[in-house]
């Protein structure tokens, strides 16, 4: 049985991220879809590890922490995503975005190469 162990091919779709620490929330703000997070652990967490500076200003959707939580709120996003109700959390997704990227326009691997081009000359 094989296991996949790189979420990227996927991760576009995506419709809900449910996610608890990962960083792969800030990959995911590049899709535009509503991120759920999920800390049932959450007080014992941050007492093994620090978070990131400001960590509450990345967050960007509702913060569950049971799983009968994390049912309703997945219930929800799922309506609101059907009926194109107003997002809540699209407007702070979206400023997070560029906050976090400067560029977003599908051309970071052309500037990668034309960098490495530059610095061999």
């Amino acid at each position: 049985m094989a296991f996949l162990t790189d979420i990227y091919p996927i991760l576009k779709y995506v419709d809900i991220l449910v996610t608890d620490y990962s960083s792969l929330l800030f990959d995911y703000l590049l899709c535009g879809g509503p991120i759920i997070f999920y800390q049932p652990d959450h007080s014992d967490y941050i007492t093994q590890r620090p978070l990131i500076d400001g960590y509450e200003q990345y967050i960007c959707g509702d913060v569950v922490s049971d799983i009968g939580q994390l049912i309703v709120t997945l219930e929800g996003t799922v309506e609101i995503l059907r009926q194109t109700q107003n997002d809540p959390y699209k407007q702070k997704r979206r400023v997070l975005r560029q906050m976090c990227f400067d560029q977003i326009d599908g051309k970071a691997s052309e500037r990668v190469c034309e960098l490495i081009m530059r610095s061999l000359e």
